[in-house]
């Protein structure tokens, strides 16, 4: 819109310059009659308001990309899902959904990555961090895309408020069933619990599981200690059964 408002802006002034033509004068030293066309500097301004215009009225998009398009009121207007450029009233709004195999990945402090680990209670008490990457893509249904950007506006909002939120309730939900001492045993058995359910959810947020994986799996320090302690125990007690046959 900013880009609009200036191109017209510039337009105006243009046309001002393009009807004033030229100014003139009396050099005081020669006492000669000067003047200066005002319309080169207004055709410039008419060529450059007229590039702002077009750049404010195109968008462009990816293969795998959607661009929404809204009214000044926040109406959508149009949902483009083919690659490559288009245009769009200067005055209107553009909004791009990556639609394809968009990736999320939760990992350690959150740094490098769309969020932290996702805590969860684990079953006897003990805490635990799940890192995971989730990809999910978007149907290309023009009624989804349209109710989605209705209620989130845009992609990172249907993210953070939506997706997010279900992948952390579901991840909780699943992990709560194994205990400290076989959770990283039975990764693929939670990760078989988290697909099922987590497809079911997105499903009907609008959006489309394509895959999880578990990238990794820590415990709480005294949980942690206490493991170490078992398996110490343990390596002790085979240690003592092999030395007595």
């Amino acid at each position: 819109m900013i880009w609009f408002v200036i191109a017209v802006l510039l337009g105006l002034i243009a046309i001002g310059l393009i009807v004033k033509g030229s100014i003139s004068w009396t050099d005081s030293y020669t006492e000669e009659d000067e003047s200066f066309s005002l319309r080169i500097i207004g055709f410039g301004l008419a060529v450059v308001a007229g590039l702002l215009m077009l750049w404010s009225a195109s968008y462009s998009q990816s293969v795998g990309e959607a661009v929404i398009v809204k009214s000044p009121s926040g109406s959508v207007v149009d949902v483009d899902t083919t690659a490559g450029w288009g245009l769009t009233a200067p005055w209107n709004k553009t909004s791009t959904w990556d639609l394809t195999n968009k990736r999320l990945e939760f990992d350690g402090n959150g740094d490098n990555a769309d969020g932290p680990a996702l805590a969860v209670a684990l079953d006897g008490s003990a805490n635990g961090a799940i890192n995971q990457v989730v990809t999910y893509s978007i149907p290309r249904d023009e009624d989804t895309l349209k109710r989605l950007d209705r209620e989130y506006r845009n992609q990172e909002r249907f993210e953070d408020l939506a997706l997010i939120p279900s992948l952390k309730s579901v991840t909780q939900d699943e992990a709560v069933r194994f205990g400290p001492y076989v959770i990283k045993e039975e990764r693929g058995t939670l990760d078989v619990d988290l697909t099922q359910a987590l497809t079911e959810r997105w499903g009907e947020e609008g959006a489309e599981l394509q895959g999880i994986e578990i990238t990794g799996i820590s415990l709480d320090e005294a949980t942690e200690l206490k493991l170490q302690e078992v398996t110490d125990r343990q390596h002790d007690v085979a240690e003592a059964e092999a030395a007595l046959e």
